[in-house]
């Protein structure tokens, strides 16, 4: 109806799975929405909209990018039932209005109903925001190829393959289950490993720990079997691909060790084992160092999250980065500059911070925000979780701009040698 009313032309493509939406009489440009052949009439298959617009049941064509595209509005009215979008016309005094009904259950509003979080792209500058990924589950925690042209992701605790910017996607085989325990379990890609050839996964069943998480490798495609690499969870892979971290119980309760292995399960060694809270292994850029939370239990019984750093070679005596008299808060969500000589992080209740990798100096940069620090490529800003949108600031912690559009980020990822950010997001109205 509002292509209708607008004027535009609609033209499917099966090929590509997309529909071009194109308005006449105007230098709007053509608008593609992805559509999926799900149903068939009279033997023939007939696309259907993939509508992140949902409600109750009705499913409504994706009028939002259109809107979006033709700078247009939409109102919801709830009490009246009615949809009203308005385009601009020819004439500046006279938009293009279009009213459609909704229907919503008696005594619930009218809200935006696709809550699963999908994955999303966009450039470095913010502009040119793109869906990827159109489904009922939830997408999460995604690894590259050290290309950036392949993606491995969870899926509602299984493992999805695909390329970053096509649409065919495989399900990778999971290990082989007799325990019934381990029925339910999750599955969540870790990194790549032999050159992109393979990944690396954890299974964690239900109320996971360290000693009952297990990692494991497998071909990206679906060529080859199932490893087992040993027991462990909170895992990493180094950026070359080599090495795999990951923590490991001890034999007392509340004692975790460090531990690196290569990425085939061989050459297993303890990096720290001095006993305490352990968690979130993290390699530097250049694979020689490891970057993880490190608490002993304080008088009240509870941790305190500080910053330590360990080399890999030689004597690994980790580094306390958080200073003595700043250890009354956890920092967590820690990320290092691509050159590794500075580390972003969340100060709890104290906004993002940055450290030298020396530890000799520290700062705070953002006061306010809501997690999820990381260096644009270049290392001259950070990129963080803002109110409902990702954020972009210098190092001066000053100017902090929007990168992202109707949408509530949930993770974000900078895609390898690209100026691009791959992005977990709740689609929003």
């Amino acid at each position: 109806a509002l292509c209708e009313v607008a004027g535009a032309s609609v033209k499917m493509n099966p090929v590509l799975g997309s529909a071009s939406v194109t308005r006449r009489g105007g230098t709007n440009p053509a608008v593609f929405v992805p559509f999926e052949t799900q149903a068939t009439v009279a033997g023939k298959p007939v696309p259907l909209p993939l509508a992140p617009f949902a409600a109750h049941g009705v499913v409504y064509v994706p009028v939002l990018p259109l809107l979006s595209a033709w700078n247009g509005t939409a109102a919801l009215d709830k009490d009246l039932g009615v949809m009203t979008l308005t385009l601009p016309g020819r004439n500046a005094d006279q938009p293009t209005v279009l009213a459609l009904p909704f229907s919503y259950q008696a005594g619930m509003p009218m809200q935006y109903t696709d809550t699963d979080t999908e994955l999303y792209v966009v450039n470095l500058d913010g502009s040119n925001q793109r869906r990827l990924t159109f489904n009922t589950g939830d997408d999460a925690l995604p690894a590259f190829s050290p290309d950036g042209r392949k993606i491995v992701f969870t899926r509602n605790g299984t493992l999805i393959a695909r390329p970053l910017y096509g649409r065919q996607e495989t399900e990778l085989p999971r290990p082989d289950v007799t325990d019934p325990d381990l029925a339910t379990s999750l599955y969540y890609p870790l990194g790549f490993a032999a050159g992109g050839a393979e990944i690396i996964f954890v299974r964690n069943p239900p109320r996971s720990n360290a000693k009952t998480s297990e990692i494991f490798s497998t071909r990206v495609d679906d060529t080859g079997a199932v490893k087992s690499l040993g027991k462990g969870n909170l895992a990493s892979v180094s950026p070359n691909g080599k090495y795999i971290a990951f923590i490991s119980r001890g034999d007392t309760p509340g004692h975790m060790k460090v531990n690196v292995m290569n990425a085939d399960g061989s050459n297993l060694r303890v990096i720290d084992a001095a006993g305490g809270w352990r968690m979130s292994p993290l390699f530097s850029p250049d694979s020689t160092k490891l970057l993880y939370n490190h608490a002993d239990l304080t008088p009240d019984g509870k941790p305190r999250m500080s910053l330590a750093l360990c080399p890999l070679a030689g004597d690994p005596a980790p580094l306390i980065l958080t200073p003595a008299d700043q250890q009354d808060m956890d920092e967590l969500d820690a990320r290092f500059s691509p050159d590794g000589t500075q580390i972003v992080f969340m100060r709890d209740k104290a906004g993002i911070w940055l450290t030298s990798a020396d530890g000799k100096t520290r700062r705070q940069l953002v006061e306010s925000a809501k997690g999820l620090p990381a260096f644009t490529p270049d290392g001259a800003g950070i990129i963080y979780y803002g109110d409902n949108s990702l954020m972009q600031v210098g190092l001066d912690g000053q100017n902090a701009d929007a990168l992202t559009k109707r949408i509530a980020p949930t993770s974000f990822a900078i895609v390898p040698g690209n100026q691009q950010l791959l992005i977990l997001a709740v689609p929003m109205p």
